[in-house]
């Protein structure tokens, strides 16, 4: 009991937002952000357009798969290099690592289709 308190008083441990979590939400945010401008943009281009035929994809597989092994292949060299500098990984480093790079390829999808 806390001195003068008829209540138990516990030291529970306040669950935070951990470095991974900061990183995975911005990059949520900065994905959120980027779909918006591409479907301004894409409104933009097709506003001409009165029979809406034209229709602007949010996901094309093809582009996504390319992005998806350049992200994964530079996070596996990244790892590598944080591995060889500090001597060790803890599993949260690699699988925050790997989500990100999923949010990333994403994010270089968006960039790269309209493009193409």
């Amino acid at each position: 009991y806390a001195t003068g308190c008829s209540i138990p008083y516990s030291q529970e441990v306040v669950p935070t937002l951990s470095e991974w979590g900061l990183i995975i939400f911005s990059l949520l945010i900065l994905n959120l952000v980027t779909v918006v401008i591409v479907r301004r943009k894409h409104s933009l281009a097709i506003a001409g357009d009165v029979s809406g035929s034209i229709k602007a994809p949010l996901f094309n597989a093809g582009v996504f798969g390319k992005m998806l092994a350049c992200t994964i292949a530079l996070s596996v060299v990244g790892l590598g290099i944080a591995g060889a500098v500090y001597g060790t990984l803890a599993m949260r480093d690699i699988i925050g690592t790997l989500i990100s790079a999923a949010i990333v390829a994403y994010m270089a999808h968006l960039w790269v289709g309209p493009k193409r």
